[in-house]
């Protein structure tokens, strides 16, 4: 029964004991004048008593509607207020209480409209914050949700009342100015990018600083598709990120970034199909020992390709990056850890075993390189450790290669992997390092076999500049923490001739050795002869 039922039957009731009312009093003085006046007295007294129970009989009635009135008053303002909640349920985020993905594509869906229809013009950011992943793995999730709800009310402070802020993603923020141009979107993002660099999050005692990297594109009538705006958007922030922390790109249309985006996009879903269809090669390079005696030790590289369906040849650089950037880095990673350990398997002649006197080990070992996706996932971590057993290949015979970026990213995770690993015999080498600022810091938090020096520092070992003091510096260190040094990128005499007078231990590059097949190293094992001792690593 709604309110219109009660508030109707209320009326009824009303008028009904009104008409009653009246009639009957009309009927009592119709009869005191028929009956005289000493009757009537009394018959007024009687027709008194039917009135005064149909009064009785009426309040009650209505008492009893007002209370079926009130209660129906409270259901509906429930529900009312149940439908709201679902209404803001619907359009916001509930840790940040900002608008979410759904409603800000609504409303960046309308501004795509009024560019189409009056040619106003509009912005939109995305902005994705940096160093956030380090507090997830530092402090737990309940810290990086606290800062997820400390932020946004600062980011507001610099947006007008009709501009939109809202949570698209994990880390991930999204922006709307409403009649704005870019120049004026580049002024807020600039704001914006500042108002990050100089929050400070505390928790337990400790201090962290994040960064932004920012996205900005126009909303205009020659870029209205709203696919369009947010893939542009999304690579301009893609972009800024990739360039360093606290950056801010703007794109139109136009830019050429897109168009690579575009061609990555379309990479990034060839490699799932490639990885179903085995299509993934494996390529070996050497890497060359100066120390150990020719024919005792021969170290390999081994280098992930891909095959198009065509037949095309695609290098590491063309998918690699793209696998990382669309988190389909884990699957190469797993794909390239069973693949190799298969072949190990199926190829023992190879294996690496102990000489007659039991001091030196001959044959090969691997080193495989793990992405920073693979060191976060727990999972597969479990998967290693059951293809050691599945494929019983000994753990000693591997070693596991992490870069220096995977691992400033992922430091707690990058822990637990190699402590795990470490624990049933395999070994861990540090690539890329040196690339960053703060590689010492890492480096002493790290039990790590080999150091592999960034190649963008042994290509200018020729020109005798800083690059020489920095290597050396590395080789000191690493051999402090018992750890073996690898040069990578040597391409001409010089820079070999530097790298060996300063202390390497291992040289790698198209000078010394260009890649080859993977199988190739069982057809060109000698098969009465003891081999070589080979490192071969997979570079995913």
């Amino acid at each position: 029964m709604d309110f219109t039922v009660v508030q109707g039957s209320k009326r009824v009731l009303y008028a009904g004991l009104g008409l009653v009312l009246g009639l009957m009093g009309c009927e009592a003085l119709l009869l005191a004048e028929i009956s005289g006046e000493n009757a009537s007295y009394n018959i007024l007294l009687l027709s008194l008593v039917p009135l005064l129970l149909v009064m009785l009989l009426g309040q009650r009635l209505i008492r009893r509607l007002e209370r079926r009135e009130r209660r129906l008053q409270e259901k509906v303002a429930k529900a009312e207020q149940v439908a709201r909640n679902l209404k803001w349920e619907a359009s916001h985020d509930s840790l940040t209480r900002l608008i979410n993905r759904r409603e800000f594509k609504s409303r960046a869906t309308q501004l795509c409209r009024q560019a189409e229809m009056a040619g106003s013009q509009h912005v939109v950011m995305f902005l994705d914050l940096d160093q956030f992943k380090s507090v997830n793995d530092t402090c737990g999730h309940a810290a990086g949700d606290a800062l997820l709800k400390q932020l946004p009310p600062q980011l507001q402070h610099c947006l007008g009342p009709h501009d939109t802020l809202a949570r698209i993603g994990g880390d991930e923020f999204g922006v709307l100015l409403p009649g704005a141009d870019l120049e004026r979107g580049k002024e807020v993002a600039e704001v914006l990018s500042r108002i990050v660099r100089d929050f400070r999050f505390f928790w337990h005692g400790r201090v962290f600083e994040i960064g932004v990297s920012i996205g900005v594109v126009p909303i205009s009538r020659d870029h209205c598709h709203l696919q369009t705006v947010f893939h542009a958007a999304d690579t301009a922030c893609y972009v800024a990120k990739r360039t360093g922390r606290n950056q801010i790109k703007v794109l139109d249309a136009s830019a050429k970034e897109l168009t690579e985006n575009k061609s990555h996009a379309g990479c990034a879903h060839s490699i799932p199909q490639a990885i179903r269809e085995n299509r993934l090669e494996l390529y070996v390079q050497e890497i060359r020992s100066v120390r150990e005696p020719d024919g005792m030790k021969t170290h390999y590289e081994v280098l992930v390709r891909m095959r198009s369906q065509t037949g095309e040849m695609i290098y590491p650089a063309q998918f690699i990056p793209v696998a990382e950037n669309y988190g389909l880095a884990l699957d190469v990673d797993r794909w390239v850890v069973n693949s190799a350990l298969a072949w190990m398997a199926d190829n023992p002649k190879v294996n690496g075993h102990r000489d007659p006197s039991g001091q030196k080990r001959v044959g090969c070992s691997f080193s495989i390189n793990l992405s920073g996706q693979s060191l976060s996932d727990e999972l597969f971590l479990g998967e290693v450790l059951q293809l050691f057993k599945t494929h019983a290949v000994d753990p000693a015979l591997v070693t596991f290669e992490v870069t220096e970026t995977a691992v400033i990213s992922n430091l707690a995770n990058a822990q637990r992997f190699i402590r795990r690993l470490k624990a049933i015999g395999c070994r861990f080498a540090l690539d890329d390092f040196g690339s960053g600022m703060s590689s010492f810091a890492y480096l002493q938090q790290l039990d790590v076999d080999y150091v592999k020096i960034d190649g963008s520092l042994v290509s200018k070992v020729a020109k005798g500049g800083l690059e020489n003091a920095m290597i050396v510096a590395i080789i000191h260190v690493a051999k402090h923490m018992k750890a073996l040094t690898v040069a990578e990128f040597v391409e001409d005499d010089l820079t070999e001739n530097v790298l060996r007078s300063v202390g390497i231990d291992f040289l790698q590059g198209y000078l010394l050795h260009r890649p080859m097949p993977l199988k190739s190293l069982n057809e060109l094992a000698p098969a009465n002869e003891e081999l070589r001792q080979t490192e071969l690593k997979l570079v995913v």
